[in-house]
């Protein structure tokens, strides 16, 4: 037995490419959400809730509705 879990799943927050900030060389970050930490430097707070989010941006917002539940018009 190799002790890895195949059957793990998690829910990715982010993927932050080109990171060199975290020592040295180039590695490619993949943040998951449901953090139960809770510290008060949190660099992601909005990653610690475990459930699937829809992310909103109004700056990018187009109002076609189709986030809104129950939306009349089509998901592409």
């Amino acid at each position: 037995m190799d002790g890895i879990d195949y059957e793990m799943e998690g829910t990715i927050f982010d993927i932050q490419r080109y990171s060199i900030h975290d020592g040295p060389g180039v590695r490619t970050i993949v943040f998951l959400k449901g953090c139960p930490l809770r510290c008060r430097w949190c660099s992601n707070p909005e990653s610690q809730n475990p459930e699937p989010e829809l992310f909103y941006r109004a700056s990018s917002c187009i109002h076609c509705d189709q986030c809104v539940p129950g939306s009349a018009r089509p998901m592409p």
